[in-house]
């Protein structure tokens, strides 16, 4: 084999590995592994994190896109996400549960209105470093006229309401209007559907009475795993029953006709 010959065949040969070697380099991910990792990005989304506390107890809530969770501490779980944001509760460990349609759900509020109707004036008012509107109200009632928990107490010692203080957030981009609209109706805050951060009680006597409070309010990078309902659930409960427990089944038909 000639010298000139020997180089050249050595040169293809180096060439052939060297476009084998860049090629495997510059391989791009296979269809499986960039569906994976598109997956990966979209399911996390911005969001809130907020700890509520009311007459009943402490919520837990989280508010993203992708849908809304409220969890109560008794356990039950109430869920709705989109497309159609039906609004799911159950409880955990059990199979009977309870659904029904958005714009059912929003019939639980039907005073609720926009900003711009009222009469009285918003504030600016800030809830643990969060942006809020403040709106006061005169009152003049009975507590037990004002708020569902006043329900089982005696009228005869029930302090006097003057005002009613209100304060939702505002400038939450990262949380749709259904997500506000089933968050304020759940907590059975009239007005308008937005995220609700304190309702203040201002007595007769002076004192100043929180009936709605939040004590967290954060924001964060939520899953979809946090808003998935379970495989399996009965819907034969009905909403009292589900979020205030058992002892509620007989007056579930009052609070929720």
């Amino acid at each position: 084999m000639k010298p000139a010959f020997k180089l050249t065949l050595f040169l293809a040969v180096m060439a052939w590995a060297f476009s084998g070697y860049s090629a495997a380099k510059s391989v791009p991910d296979s269809p499986v592994s960039q569906t994976h990792r598109t997956r990966q990005k979209l399911s996390s989304y911005d969001g809130v994190v907020a700890q509520q506390t009311s007459n009943w107890g402490l919520y837990t809530v989280k508010a993203c896109p992708f849908g809304i969770r409220i969890e109560t501490q008794n356990k039950a779980v109430c869920v709705a996400h989109p497309p159609d944001w039906t609004v799911y509760i159950f409880r955990r460990g059990q199979k009977r549960a309870a659904k029904i349609t958005y714009a059912m759900f929003r019939t639980k509020n039907l005073r609720a209105v926009r900003v711009e109707q009222l009469k009285v004036k918003p504030y600016p008012k800030r809830v643990l470093g969060i942006d809020g509107r403040q709106l006061v109200f005169d009152v003049n009632q009975k507590l037990q006229d004002t708020t569902m928990g006043g329900l089982y107490l005696s009228r005869e010692n029930q302090p006097v309401v003057l005002k009613k203080e209100f304060v939702f957030a505002s400038r939450i981009s990262c949380v749709p209007s259904q997500a506000k609209g089933i968050w304020s109706n759940f907590f059975e805050v009239p007005l308008f559907e937005e995220i609700p951060l304190q309702i203040v009680l201002h007595l007769q006597d002076g004192e100043k009475r929180a009936y709605f409070d939040t004590k967290r309010f954060s924001f964060a990078k939520l899953t979809a795993d946090d808003f998935m309902v379970p495989s399996g659930l009965s819907y034969t409960a009905q909403f009292a029953e589900m979020i205030y427990g058992k002892e509620m089944e007989g007056v579930a038909d009052l609070l929720y006709p």
